[in-house]
């Protein structure tokens, strides 16, 4: 079941940007640490990036993403998020004339802690990606 969650990271982190076979390399270790340090149950990571069924409530979940998003640059140690880098990573995922509204929109969202913090910003962008219909790197 753990090699869903890094192929799922791997595919979530791949939409956020360009990837070289190094950076997805990277990527992948980063995600099996993520796992291994949480103990995330590999179905509730194919529920929410797959099937958009986000068990907010699973704390495992929670400090899984805060785990990804920080080995990713997108978040610090304190829960708050990169613009900079978020931006670089949006790039690809989102219209250009959408990256700062998604950005102010997310960033706003406010967990009791880090952990709490990274899913509703995971979730937030997911569901703004969502409105958009299919990637541009899709098309």
């Amino acid at each position: 079941m753990k090699i869903i969650a890094v192929i799922f990271a791997v595919c979530f982190a791949g939409a956020l940007a360009e990837l070289t076979v190094e950076q997805l390399a990277k990527l992948r270790e980063h995600s099996t640490a993520c796992i291994t340090e949480t103990l995330v149950d590999d179905a509730n990571v194919d529920a929410a990036m797959h099937h958009n069924i986000w068990r907010m409530d699973d704390l495992k979940l929670r400090c899984y993403f805060f785990c990804l998003l920080k080995k990713l640059k997108v978040m610090n140690e304190d829960g708050k998020l990169n613009e900079e880098i978020t931006r670089q990573r949006l790039a690809n995922l989102f219209p250009a004339d959408r990256i700062d509204g998604v950005i102010m929109k997310c960033k706003e969202m406010k967990g009791a802690d880090a952990c709490e913090t990274a899913i509703l910003m995971a979730k937030c962008h997911a569901d703004e990606r969502g409105l958009l219909g299919p990637s541009p790197r899709s098309a």
